[in-house]
């Protein structure tokens, strides 16, 4: 059997959850007390996003109820009914009540993540309180602290999250196909896909070398001129590798991993370390072994999610940090008493 790097790979980070997590604009006065005076200005221009509507990059693979929360947002906005520059944080004063886990010790992170609805703030503070803000800004106030061994994040723009998690949805709901072997589903996206690991492989091609009008391809057929998949009788067994291979070409893209060797005191190995600066990219991290590894996924027999079977007979996905029993287990018992 071959062995698979990415399982060698650990890391050291513990995560810093707090005990709330307020939403806050601009122009509140509850945050405007919360952070100190000198930090405020810096704070507001760091407000401002870049990109109120974000969606394009991730518009191909996004779920169906994401695409429609993202145009009632921008509607919204354009309307003058929300603002762009709201987020979620802690405020100073609850900067005393905080629990620590370790990252290597969240196996259900990358699940858990997947279920967190974009534009829902209320899901947001749930899930951070259980893990932590899945990401946020940088070396300004009430943010991100630099640590080494600690990932300490205060803040995070709703905007910019919410471009992140439609992406890391859109990219789990192919994971998951892919590895229930939901070939109806797959289909749907088979032309994307193909086209996506098209450009790919022409990215690798020198730039003095011509391309020709239809180029065949191992993704398929490919005319430049209109963009169309002339090839339409790809197998099944192809377009699971096509996947396969256009989820690692994905996850080649994310941005600020870092890989670095370590070694254990105790026993003098080496081993491959990750310095992960948010939990998005553990969770991607977790997806791609997940995918490497070939895993079994099933669904929660309480919330519907799936999880990562990591022994036979699990029913519920598996217990959050901090916690020894299932929350979706306690929650099914608690529901079938109530009958």
């Amino acid at each position: 059997m071959k062995s698979i790097f990415l399982n060698d790979v650990k890391t050291s980070k513990k995560v810093k959850i707090y005990e709330t997590y307020s939403v806050y604009n601009k122009s509140s006065r509850l945050f405007r007390a919360d952070i100190q005076d000198g930090d405020w200005e810096l704070l507001l221009l760091k407000l401002q996003t870049v990109n109120a509507f974000p969606l394009n990059r991730n518009e191909s693979i996004a779920l169906a109820d994401d695409q429609m929360k993202w145009k009632e947002h921008k509607r919204e906005i354009e309307e003058g009914t929300v603002s762009t520059n709201v987020f979620v944080a802690v405020s100073d004063m609850n900067l005393l009540t905080f629990k620590e886990y370790k990252l290597q010790d969240a196996v259900s992170l990358y699940t858990e993540l997947a279920k967190l609805r974009p534009f829902y703030s209320k899901d947001l503070q749930n899930f951070s309180k259980v893990f932590g803000l899945p990401m946020g800004m940088e070396n300004i106030a009430s943010n991100i602290i630099n640590n080494v061994d600690m990932l300490d994040t205060r803040g995070v723009n709703l905007a910019n999250l919410n471009d992140e998690l439609i992406r890391f949805r859109g990219l789990f709901r192919f994971f998951t196909n892919l590895m229930t072997k939901n070939m109806d589903a797959l289909r749907l996206n088979e032309k994307d896909v193909a086209l996506a690991l098209l450009e790919y492989e022409n990215s690798k091609v020198p730039n003095n070398k011509e391309q020709p009008d239809n180029q065949p391809s191992k993704w398929g057929k490919y005319n430049n001129n209109n963009n169309e998949i002339l090839r339409d009788n790809i197998t099944d067994d192809e377009l699971l590798i096509n996947y396969k291979k256009y989820l690692i070409m994905q996850f080649e893209n994310i941005d600020g991993v870092v890989l670095k060797m370590d070694f254990d005191s105790n026993d003098d190995s080496f081993f491959p370390k990750i310095d992960f600066v948010n939990l998005f990219q553990f969770a991607y991290y977790q997806m791609m072994k997940a995918l490497i590894n070939n895993v079994e996924l099933i669904k929660c027999e309480y919330c519907g999610h799936v999880f990562e079977l990591a022994y036979k007979g699990r029913r519920f996905c598996p217990p959050l940090p901090n916690r020894k029993r299932s929350s979706c287990e306690m929650a099914y018992n608690n529901r079938k008493k109530q009958k």
